[in-house]
């Protein structure tokens, strides 16, 4: 039985990993007590997701340095267990006009880069059948992948990234609302 520390909020997430994780001992914290202390006990696995909303808002100085402390937040994360995971937005895509893509690029990028021991978990967004009916008739409008099944008959290593493809980013100068960066997400190719 392995002790597993998942940080994030997200019942989405939490659904996940309770799927992939069945029978082990899995405890919880918010991204954001999370990030202001460190686990507070060695894990088999620390399992990351989550990051501060107001990327969508600050201006490009603050994100790239909100971007190393990422970077120096999951190092210290990884200290702290044998396995470390780092849930990551699907960058699959050569266009984006997100901010939050634009994150999760730059943050892979540097990890990738430095060769750190993070396995990344890159999915499309999970969605619940009984919570996200209308997320869902959206989502199949808008032609956009999505998992309502928690990704059951994956294995992680399924979902597991190596590497990502360059994106090009339009407009990531710009500040703009979480909600706005949301309906930009809809004109990603």
């Amino acid at each position: 039985m392995k002790n597993i520390l998942i940080i994030g909020s997200s019942t989405a997430i939490k659904a996940f990993f309770q799927e992939k994780f069945k029978g082990d001992i899995i405890e919880y914290i918010s991204f954001r007590e999370a990030w202001k202390t460190q686990p507070p006990k060695k894990y088999d696995i620390i399992a990351v997701s989550g990051f501060h909303f107001n990327i969508t808002s600050i201006n490009n100085e603050k994100l790239n340095l909100y971007i190393k402390d990422y970077f120096s937040y999951i190092q210290k994360v990884s200290r702290f267990c044998g396995t470390t995971y780092l849930v990551s937005t699907k960058l699959k895509m050569s266009l984006s006009y997100s901010r939050v893509v634009f994150f999760y690029f730059s943050l892979l990028k540097m990890i990738f880069e430095k060769k750190l021991n993070i396995n990344v978990l890159s999915f499309y967004s999970m969605l619940n059948p009984a919570k996200d009916k209308i997320k869902i008739k959206i989502f199949k409008i808008l032609n956009k992948e999505f998992s309502d099944d928690y990704f059951k008959n994956r294995s992680l290593q399924e979902l597991e990234i190596k590497h990502i493809e360059n994106i090009n980013f339009k407009y990531i100068g710009i500040k703009r609302s979480r909600f706005i960066d949301r309906v930009l997400r809809i004109f990603d190719k």
